[in-house]
């Protein structure tokens, strides 16, 4: 029997979910790194993708958990438990509790389906394995390539050679989703995978549907098919995540090929289906780099003018790319953006009510201004202190030529600022 309250590293992802990529591998959660893992279970030696909770990777993890040893791989949580004591694994541990199963089970009850490549976005906080929209700038660059992929292009050549589509969506049988209760939907954008609708529509068949919580991210720059819009309804619940990272010209530069006005109406429409829908709800996924990190006033500001309070909200600071990882700058530049943060604190608790301030603000500016306390990735030193600005400007402006981007200083000054002074 496993307590949870005493061993520090279990986490119920181990023991009962599936995070499956787009090219077939297989872990825990979609988090975990298996930069150092050498039996990585992979759909196409499979004959059902559940089989991977009984592979060498998943034992070992287990076996770590249950004798409260680090796992490698969960480095993530590990770092954000140190500095903020909380984290992903923390916060699946009350969410399968709700379950009402005991911790030990293994048995497939949360589902995260990485679709496929296929992306209608090139995301700066992204990357070419998640969007086929960024073979464009490889295609037109050497130098991007070699930044993503050293100096042998082989591993790119390969990748664009694979299926942009995640084929085992469609391997699943009833049986292996009886004890479903969750399933996360990431991509690229979800809502372009054809495949993913003849999966939920076998759900809805199986009447599996009204047993299971439904979380699909979109990128909100397009309307969904009506295909989707009919079939949501016969799910437990859906959570529609909007990847929402930035506003105006800053949302346009980070998510490249979005148009602000188009992201506007569609944010619109997803508020009028969720009223009109008692089952559907609205998240925003707030992902935060060295971009956007002193930009939380605004972007909070317009999301509550947008939504009131009928939305949820996730703030998620990276850890990669690590020359986008804010904890990675150096401290002068990082005390800087904790002073502005600060300031916009005090600014926005005088300007919404109590209420608001606490579910949207609060909590949030604090796990930011946290967040700048980790550890920078002192394993590799390349990035390390005034490096990393180095590499941020490289990179950055690389991207900028190839995409004939307005450069990044004119459209973050606060950023460009703080970092040139």
């Amino acid at each position: 029997m496993i307590d949870q309250m005493q061993q520090k590293t279990y986490c119920p992802y181990a023991f009962k979910g599936l995070a499956i990529e787009q090219h077939g591998d297989i872990k825990p959660c979609c988090r975990y790194d298996t930069t150092n893992d050498q039996k990585i279970p992979n759909t196409s030696s499979l004959e059902q993708p559940v089989q991977a909770l009984n592979s060498v990777l998943f034992k070992d993890v287990r076996q770590k958990m249950r004798q409260g040893q680090e796992v490698p791989g969960c480095w993530k949580c590990t770092k954000e438990e140190r500095s903020i004591g909380k984290s992903m694994r923390t916060n699946a541990i009350t969410q399968f509790n709700d379950y009402g199963n005991l911790p030990q089970d293994i048995q497939l009850e949360f589902l995260e389906l990485m679709v496929g490549r296929q992306c209608n976005l090139k995301c700066r906080t992204c990357s070419p394995y998640l969007s086929t929209s960024w073979d464009e700038d490889l295609k037109k660059s050497d130098g991007v390539k070699t930044l993503f992929f050293g100096e042998s292009h082989e591993q790119f050549d390969d990748m664009t050679k694979r299926p942009i589509t995640n084929e085992s969506i469609l391997s699943f049988s009833h049986e292996t989703c009886k004890k479903l209760k969750d399933i996360k939907i990431t991509g690229g954008e979800p809502f372009l995978q054809d495949d993913l609708i003849i999966f939920l529509d076998r759900l809805v068949e199986w009447d599996l549907a009204k047993h299971i919580r439904l979380e699909i991210f979109t990128n909100c720059s397009f309307y969904p098919k009506p295909k989707y819009r009919s079939m949501f309804k016969s799910f437990k619940e859906v959570k529609i995540k909007l990847s929402l990272d930035a506003i105006g010209t800053k949302s346009d530069y980070i998510r490249k090929k979005s148009i602000w006005d188009k992201t506007v109406k569609v944010a619109e429409f997803w508020k009028q289906y969720a009223q009109e829908n008692n089952n559907v709800e609205i998240g925003i996924s707030h992902t935060v780099s060295i971009f956007n990190i002193l930009y939380y006033d605004e972007y909070i500001d317009w999301i509550i003018d947008m939504f009131s309070d009928t939305f949820t909200i996730d703030v998620n600071p990276i850890h990669y790319p690590t020359y986008l990882t804010a904890y990675n700058f150096p401290n002068d530049v990082k005390q800087k953006i904790q002073t502005e943060l600060h300031k916009q604190q005090e600014s926005l608790k005088n300007k919404f009510d109590s209420r608001l301030y606490r579910k949207y603000i609060g909590k949030y500016m604090l796990k930011l201004i946290d967040y700048l306390e980790i550890d920078s990735n002192k394993n590799e030193p390349t990035f390390a202190g005034r490096d990393i600005i180095n590499q941020f400007k490289a990179t950055t402006e690389s991207l900028d030529e190839v995409r004939n981007d307005n450069s990044w200083q004119l459209v973050f000054p606060k950023l460009s600022e703080i970092i040139n002074d």
